[in-house]
Formats: structure tokens, C-alpha cells, sequence
């Protein structure tokens, strides 16, 4: 007779075998959705070039992917291959006091590395740096002023001030790491000046660009900025000897008083343009043809001379780096100090 087993008191239910097995499939099934999520970017965030938001899925953690600039390096005259971050804070030390508000610095970070990067994706070109088969060349007569790291002290000093300096440099440009200023999902051209004398120009009437992101807006506060106020007097002769090297105007000492008149001035209050003898020029080309300070001048011919007073030091557009200062002393963040002076834009990361 065939004895009957007997069942072991270690054999698992059903019910039991059921629920490991249930156990097992959502473990899988999770693996599978996160690696899913990842590879998909399900996480709810947009996926940027240049910075791969992962925050739901990765703890906020973000992967960088760096730009390289090719600059004309007009020190050494030669093509140095530089990362953006590294080229931006040598333009902050160039181009910004580095006693204003950090909040001004972190704005002039961001313009900075927008202007490079608009540059780096041939947006704009400029022909010496293409000379050089440069992206981009390292001084304002091109570009933008950058300083070498080796020349640092040069602005700073040394001491704890320039301590303090360096690291409220270094904090501007880590702490906007990869952002650029963008309209409709594009790089601007990210001009900027020194002062603006209360109210900025509009692009289309300095370099004759109509877009809607460099209008004209108010910008209070520059008042007692390094240049804010010029004044410049000529005897007639200068003036005429100035004015008649740039351009054939038939300016006499007979006639100055009479044909030496502003014709008209834009929105903003800077000459538009301005008669000179037998000619009209612009207020931008009477700007650079006696190397004033501003087109928001006035002009005064008295017995034997002529007098230019200006406002404001720069061409105006764009963002005042001394009202950008006094918006963030007054507790403006660098996200409202940019798009107070550039209307309608946003901030992104940097896109490949």
C-alpha cells in the first residue's frame, strides 16, 4: 500500500506565493518606469541644451554640458580656447564695478555670457574676430573688455577687499551658471552701458535694428555714475577742424552760428539728427565723429565757441549698469533688473 506524503509544514500557501510574486512584478515594473522616465524626460520638466533638468527623478540634479568660446586674445595675440563661465567672469571684472550690488553683478553675468553665446552661434559676427577664425575677440572695441585672470589685481588690489571682490565675482557668474536672456526661445543681442540718462534708447535708432526686447524704458537712479555728466568746448576752429575731417560740412567761422542746429531728437530725448553747414548727420555719427560720451546732448554756440553738454555715458541701449546698481540696492533681484531693460524676455539655460 503506497503510503499517502505528507505535506511539509515549511510549504508556502498560494495566497503567499501570490504576494511574493506580486512583490516581485511592481519592483521590476518600477525599475522600468524610472528608467522609462529618464530616458523620456516624463519628470515634468523641460529639457534644456546644455543643462537636463531630472529634479522629480534625481533630486534636483542637474548635468551640465559646457560651451567653449574660441577667442582672439588680444594680450597675447593669440586664439584661446575658453569655457563660457571662465570667459564671463573675466568680462564682469571688465566691464562692472565690482562695489555694486551683487544682485547688478549677477544681471551683468548673464548679459555678458548672452552677448557670447548670441556670438558663438553666429547670430552676430564680428570680422576681426573672424580674421582670426575666433568666435569672438577679447576687447569692447569688438566685443566685450575681458581681463585676464593674471591681471585681476590690476582692478581689485589686494588685501581682504579684493578678497571680498573676487568672491562676490566668482558668486555672480557660479551662481547663473549656463543662463542666457531669450525671446521666443533665441538668444537676444544683450546690449549694455554704462548710464543711460534716466531713460534708454531704442535699438532702431542707434544701430538700426527694430526688435521689441531693446525699446526704450525708464531707468532712475544713475545720477552721480562715473561719466553721468560731460562737458566738452571747442574754439570754432576745433570744432570745425573736428567735424570737417569726418565729413565735408562747409562749416565757417562766418556761418557756425547759423548752420550748427539739432534738426530733431527721438522719444528719449538724444539728437536724431543735426545740421552741420550743408550736411545732416546723425546724432550716433556726431557721437563718434568728436568721441562724446552720449548722443543726449545739448549744444551751445556762444561768441567763439561751441559747447557740448551731455547725460548719461554710452549708446544707451539696452541695460544702465548704474541704474541696474540702483534697482538692486533698492532690493531688486537680477531675474526683475533684466527684464525691467530687456521687455518680454526670459531666462533659460543655455541651449546646445
Amino acid at each position: 500500500m503506497r503510503s499517502r506524503k505528507r505535506k511539509s509544514k515549511y510549504r508556502k500557501s498560494s495566497w503567499v506565493r501570490l504576494k511574493e510574486n506580486s512583490r516581485m512584478w511592481i519592483a521590476v515594473a518600477c525599475v522600468l518606469l524610472l528608467f522609462f522616465a529618464h530616458m523620456f524626460n516624463i519628470s515634468g520638466e523641460d529639457t534644456y541644451l546644455g543643462k537636463i533638468k531630472t529634479s522629480i527623478l534625481n533630486n534636483n540634479a542637474t548635468q551640465t554640458v559646457s560651451v567653449t568660446l574660441r577667442m582672439y586674445n588680444l594680450y597675447t595675440e593669440t586664439v584661446d580656447e575658453i569655457d563660457i563661465e571662465e570667459y564671463v567672469k573675466g568680462v564682469v571684472m571688465g566691464e562692472m564695478p565690482l562695489e555694486f550690488d551683487l544682485e547688478a553683478l549677477k544681471a551683468q553675468a548673464i548679459c555678458s555670457r548672452t552677448y557670447a553665446y548670441y556670438f558663438k552661434m553666429g547670430y552676430a559676427t564680428s570680422t576681426y574676430a573672424k580674421e582670426h577664425n575666433a568666435d569672438i575677440a577679447s576687447s569692447h572695441l569688438y566685443a566685450q573688455e575681458w581681463i585676464p585672470p593674471d591681471k585681476y589685481s590690476e582692478k581689485t588690489g589686494t588685501g581682504a577687499k579684493a578678497e571680498e571682490y573676487l568672491k562676490k565675482l566668482n558668486t555672480a557668474v557660479e551662481s547663473t551658471k549656463g543662463q542666457i536672456i531669450t525671446f521666443d526661445g533665441k538668444p537676444i543681442v544683450a546690449y549694455f552701458h554704462a548710464s543711460s540718462g534716466g531713460q534708454t534708447e531704442d535699438a532702431a535708432n542707434v544701430f538700426n535694428i527694430n526688435v521689441s526686447y531693446l525699446k526704450s524704458v525708464s531707468s532712475p537712479g544713475e545720477e552721480g555714475g562715473y561719466g553721468y555728466t560731460d562737458e566738452k568746448t571747442y574754439t570754432y576752429k576745433e570744432f570745425i577742424e573736428k567735424i570737417n575731417s569726418a565729413y565735408k560740412t562747409g562749416l565757417t567761422v562766418n556761418n557756425i552760428e547759423s548752420k550748427l542746429k539739432v534738426i530733431s531728437r527721438t522719444a528719449s530725448g538724444r539728437v536724431d539728427k543735426i545740421q552741420l553747414g550743408n550736411v545732416t548727420i546723425t546724432g550716433v555719427q556726431l557721437r563718434t565723429a568728436l568721441s562724446l560720451r552720449s548722443t543726449n546732448l545739448t549744444i551751445k554756440v556762444s561768441a567763439n565757441t561751441v559747447t557740448i553738454d551731455t547725460i548719461g555715458y554710452g549708446h544707451g541701449v539696452g541695460m544702465s549698469q548704474f541704474g541696474a546698481n540702483y534697482m538692486a540696492k533698492n532690493g531688486a533681484k537680477y531675474n526683475e533688473i533684466i527684464k525691467h531693460y530687456f521687455t518680454g524676455v526670459q531666462i533659460e539655460q543655455i541651449k546646445q
